[in-house]
């Protein structure tokens, strides 16, 4: 069987990278953990942005969508997720990125330690809009 994070990380990529609805994907799918993959897919989404701030600031190039897709799920179960531990969150992205990216395993590795001591970034007025788009997850314009 499909681990839930698997299922979650299909789901993504197929939203992200070939733009499907996420609805329709979910739609007559069931899974013993099907809470779990919907609060993540959902999750993940809203907070794209915010999720990719925790980890771009360390990459020089764009990142291909599976490995954003891996390091996204990071970020979300890390920081809006309380009760996932660090070394599950870390063990179970590198399942999927020696399954789906194995090329990109170490660079992978390394994100999630920046991800998993990284801090939500909160906007301290609401004169910052840099702040208040990242803490929103809104898009700057």
């Amino acid at each position: 069987m499909i681990s839930s994070r698997e299922l979650a990380f299909n789901i993504l990529v197929q939203a992200l990278q070939h733009r499907s609805y996420i609805n329709l994907q979910l739609k007559g799918v069931s899974h013993p953990d099907m809470p779990f993959v919907n609060a993540l897919v959902y999750g993940v989404v809203q907070n794209l942005i915010q999720c990719q701030s925790m980890f771009q600031p360390y990459t020089k190039q764009k990142v291909s969508e599976p490995v954003n897709v891996i390091l996204c799920m990071s970020a979300y179960q890390k920081h809006f997720m309380n009760d996932i531990p660090d070394y599950a969150i870390k063990s179970e992205a590198m399942k999927l990125a020696k399954k789906h990216t194995p090329y990109a395993k170490a660079f992978i590795h390394a994100m999630i330690e920046k991800i998993l001591v990284a801090q939500k970034r909160i906007a301290q007025s609401s004169e910052d809009s840099e702040a208040v788009a990242l803490e929103t997850s809104f898009p700057l314009w």
